[in-house]
């Protein structure tokens, strides 16, 4: 979403970058070193040079920095006078006018943003007339000019930001290129500039003929690209072609005066109510001739005006180079920008303008920490300086270098500064000691409430801590100031869900649509969210306003036939499917259903179902003295696993709901799985009332959300099942079928292993647990925990071996604050085909083995660290040290990588990776210097002990190494003990 890439832009680079400048300029001499006094020094410069090209180095960095000041409204409010001086020059107005938009639109002035885009002359509507395929031929799409009504296509306003998002819009959304249009009326002739920025390369013609043609791939940005159109009296046709590469897909363009000022009146652009009958004839060669020599009015940039300030005086090189960087020019790589910043830092050393501009260019994060370092020498209490390098070192889990850097900067100003502060004290206990971060943190919001990061981190914390009210309250209080910030709305949506205040979740997505009209996803949220409140039709009518939009958008079409099956409109449901699988093939998981829905497709599953009939007859059971909201009467686990390991795991639950006000909780279902292991298939997900009326489940699909605080991320999904309000009586059936993909083994052939918790959150009657596997492939389990033993009854038919596990009605297991791990309390299941731990560590020993093989690079780094190092202790010692500091904690729990770490290379290559990858790459580190060492897995100690009696691999989350010759175990992944001290969590853990 383009809110997110504003939110990086004003929240994220803020955090970054506290503060850069051409030098270091203080208010007054004997100023201390704040943040304050810093920004205000920035406005200082950006003021002198607000008549010159020179003002955007100042005004980047004032933008970037807003976030962390102490009230970023006083940032605003100093900008916007800026503006209004008349002797500002007029693009540099502009970029100040359109930092100011998203302002507007965070405090929900969208009224006051769409003046600035109007001020700004920024296309406010387009024709979108279609995509086409890269290299094909593009005139085709313009036709004859004199009949401009044979265009057609769809009018699409832009969102209050101004930007044309077009990857929601066009399906298909990769390598396509999208053809859009606007019309111009000028009353007389003239020569305007039409600014713009796309993403990726755009081509801009006039009246069908091509006029601009740009080459590089790039991101979009203000002011990107501009062009001159020679216009005579009457209609003109701009149309623009922006090609689809990589990345997001979308425009914004604006009309202006060739000098830059804002258009004099006598035009009027858009597009009409009635397409014009005919263009404005064109001017003849010698026409355009005579006009290019009586032109006194060149076309004017921010860029152009820059190249020449560099070539006339080399120390604005630093300048150019950042404008290029920014402006994603000429393409996103930024290899230009980076020589010349490189360059001009290299011959001004002790320049901090020149450092400046190359710490911001250059990819390198080390190179970037370089030109700090170089900074903090010529000015040691520089702010901005300080908070980058606290930011470097935090990055890189280097906590005391990190909270070293924020607290200098804290004792070189005598002023409060709550955003390093509380950065400070996130840094320190976030960890281990949230509670008191949280603390701190409240005192701090109280204490400077227009602190919009440090409510973010707050709200963030309370959420992880599950103090829902408080973290409501808090990112509500954070979106009154970051309304465009879309991840956390998304989370404050998710939290009023789940407390069942769905009024005020619909209330937050209605504005997220006025915010950003053209972001589908959130039209799809608010479908999703009427439908579950079961409001169906008002959510039909949220999908088909959405497809006026994107007509050809299958995430739309998707939700549009659960509207429909929730409507009762079955043969609807199949139209709007078989439209998802034209588009998306057979990868869009609906051609199961649709089969089932038509009539043309078995289950598959009846052997292990139970009826409705059946669970009804159990209600009688249930004694008298039970109070709980809902009661499972039924629950099954079934495993169909075949001779090499892959397996069908089957999952069926019938619910009774009895309090509806207590069980809000039961009208969601989450089913996590693995897109590239797995696939999931939901057999039945429906809602039956005491009159027999069926209601069928929502379904949504997401990512499962990565931790950034532990640095994970994963290829999982979550498929989640919602149903709308519950009554008494009610009883829900979820039944559904998770399956291993592929045709071998991804860890061996023949492992089967999983840990099946058969007690939950509410009481069950009765519990049934199949397997069901060839005779050649016996597996063994083990039950722990059950208050009574298990009945079992096993058959063979054939090569096909069944056992049926019959568990006596279990209790409600509830989640409480402070009570034992699950495995300590609650009923499980551990299945497996191996024998014992032995094989199952050969097992692993040869997952291992590709993934270890050594490099040239790692033998160099080997020699290097070790040389000096008589011992092997000491040898042992420095590895250690080398993978600690080297290397950071990144988990990519992808696919198999949840299990298998990736290959010594490429961890080397990236410097990150997660437990087993640094386990992976230490151990063969120390083998290369000749020391025996193992990879060990372990259970960690917060998980809780685990019994041990069947051998599985995923009763582990953590590996480290092991070194038998010194009797040392090595963590990783700590950065605060030492090679010979283990952290809390290894201590008495299961390896």
């Amino acid at each position: 979403m383009l809110a997110a890439d504003l939110r990086r832009w004003s929240a994220c680079l803020a955090i970054l970058v506290a503060g850069l400048l051409a030098t270091p300029l203080r208010a007054s001499g004997d100023a201390p070193a704040c943040i304050e006094t810093w920004w205000r020094g920035q406005l200082e410069i950006l003021r002198a040079n607000r008549d010159s090209a020179l003002a955007m180095f100042p005004l980047r960095l004032l933008g970037e920095m807003a976030a962390t000041t102490t009230d970023p409204s006083e940032v605003t409010a100093a900008l916007e006078a800026l503006r209004e001086d008349p002797e500002v020059h007029p693009l540099i107005a502009a970029e100040i006018d359109y930092r100011l938009v998203s302002r507007d639109l965070q405090r929900g002035a969208i009224d006051a943003a769409r003046q600035r885009l109007a001020r700004l002359g920024v296309v406010q509507q387009y024709l979108l007339v279609g995509s086409l395929e890269e290299g094909a031929e593009r005139d085709e799409f313009w036709p004859a000019r004199h009949d401009p009504r044979r265009l057609s296509g769809r009018r699409i306003p832009v969102g209050p930001l101004g930007v044309l998002r077009l990857r929601p819009l066009l399906h298909p959304n990769e390598h396509r290129v999208a053809a859009v249009a606007f019309f111009i009326h000028s009353e007389r002739r003239r020569k305007l500039a039409l600014r713009f920025g796309s993403d990726d390369r755009a081509e801009v013609w006039l009246d069908g003929k091509r006029i601009f043609s740009e080459e590089g791939t790039h991101a979009m940005a203000f002011d990107q690209q501009a062009t001159v159109l020679d216009l005579s009296p009457g209609w003109h046709q701009v149309g623009l072609f922006v090609e689809q590469v990589e990345g997001a897909w979308r425009l914004i363009a604006r009309l202006t005066e060739t000098d830059g000022r804002p258009l004099d009146g006598g035009v009027e652009f858009g597009v009409p109510q009635s397409l014009p009958e005919r263009l404005a004839p064109a001017s003849s060669n010698s026409e355009r001739r005579r006009r290019r020599r009586r032109d006194k009015s060149p076309l004017v940039t921010l860029t152009m005006e820059l190249e020449a300030l560099a070539r006339s005086t080399p120390r604005y090189t630093a300048d150019l180079a950042l404008d290029l960087a920014r402006r994603e020019l000429p393409d996103r790589d930024h290899a230009r920008a980076e020589a010349m910043a490189r360059e001009n830092a290299l011959r001004r050393p002790l320049d901090p303008h020149a450092l400046w501009a190359a710490a911001l260019v250059v990819s390198d994060r080390a190179e970037q920490r370089g030109y700090y370092e170089r900074m903090l020498a010529i000015d040691p209490s520089d702010p901005a300086v300080l908070r980058r390098l606290a930011q470097y070192h935090l990055v890189y889990e280097q906590i005391r270098p990190a909270v070293s850097y924020a607290r200098r900067s804290l004792e070189a100003c005598s002023q409060p500064d709550p955003y390093l502060e509380g950065w400070l004290e996130v840094a320190r206990y976030v960890r281990g000691f949230p509670q008191g971060a949280s603390a701190v943190l409240a005192r701090l919001s109280r204490r400077a409430p227009h602190q919009a990061s440090v409510l973010e981190r707050l709200a963030s914390l309370y959420s992880r801590e599950q103090l829902v009210t408080h973290a409501i309250d808090t990112y509500q209080r954070y979106l009154a100031l970051e309304r465009l910030d879309g991840a956390a709305r998304s989370e404050v949506i998710r939290l009023l869900e789940g407390a069942g205040r769905d009024a005020e979740a619909q209330r937050l997505l209605e504005e997220a649509i006025r915010l950003e009209p053209l972001a589908i996803p959130w039209r799809l949220r608010l479908a999703e969210h009427q439908l579950v409140e079961g409001r169906a039709d008002r959510a039909l009518e949220t999908v088909l306003a959405a497809r006026k939009l994107a007509p050809d958008s299958p995430s739309l079409l998707q939700v549009e036939g659960e509207i429909r099956l929730a409507l009762d409109d079955r043969q609807g449901a199949a139209r709007a499917w078989r439209q998802v699988i034209e588009l998306s093939g057979e990868a869009s998981g609906l051609a199961e259903r649709l089969a089932s829905l038509e009539g043309r497709r078995e289950e598959g599953f009846e052997r292990w179902t139970v009826s409705l009939d059946a669970a009804r007859e159990m209600i009688d059971d249930i004694p008298a003295e039970q109070t709980a909201s809902v009661v499972a009467l039924s629950h099954t686990e079934a495993f169909e696993v075949k001779a090499n390991g892959m397996a069908t795991r089957f999952t069926q639950t019938i619910s009774l709901v009895r309090d509806p006000q207590a069980a809000s909780f039961a009208r969601g279902h989450s089913i996590t799985y693995s897109p590239r292991l797995q696939t999931v298939r939901i057999l039945d997900a429906k809602l039956v009332r005491k009159d027999g009326s069926v209601v069928p489940a929502a379904r949504r699909e997401r990512p499962l959300l990565p931790d950034p605080e532990l640095r994970m991320w994963y290829d999982s999904r979550v498929l989640e099942l919602s149903f709308p309000r519950l009554e008494a009586g009610d009883l829900i059936d979820v039944r559904y079928t998770i399956s291993d993909i592929g045709h071998a083994n991804p860890i061996a052939d023949g492992y089967f292993g999983d840990i099946v918790a058969v007690g939950t959150m509410v009481p069950v009657l009765s519990t049934r647990v199949i397997l069901e596997a060839p005779t050649s492939l016996p597996l063994r389990y083990h039950f722990v925990n059950l208050p009574e033993a298990e009945k079992v009854t096993t058959t063979e038919e054939g090569e096909l071996r069944t056992t049926r596990i019959e568990l006596s009605a279990l209790p409600a297991y509830p989640d409480a604050p402070l009570t034992p791990p699950v495995t300590h309390r609650v009923p499980y299941a551990i299945v497996s085909s191996i024998a014992d731990w032995n094989e199952l560590g050969r097992l692993y020993a040869r997952l291992l083995r590709p993934q270890m093989r050594t490099t040239s690079e790692l033998q160099r780094i080997v020699r290097e660290v070790t040389a000096g190092a008589g011992s092997p202790r000491r040898k042992i010692f420095e590895l250690y040290r080398w993978v600690i500091e080297n290397t950071r904690y990144v988990a990519l729990e992808f696919g198999i990588h949840a299990i298998k770490p990736y290959d010594v290379a490429a961890v080397l290559d990236r410097h990150y990776g997660d437990c087993k990858d640094k386990a992976n790459l230490l151990a063969v580190m120390l083998r290369e210097a000749g020391i025996e060492a193992y990879v060990a897995l372990l259970r960690s100690r917060p998980r809780g002990h685990i019994d041990t009696t069947i051998p599985v691999f995923s009763i582990f989350d953590h590996a480290i190494v092991y070194v038998p010759s010194e009797s040392l175990w090595l963590d990783g992944t700590v950065l605060t003990h030492g090679p010979q001290e283990l952290p809390m969590a290894d201590r008495d853990a299961l390896a």
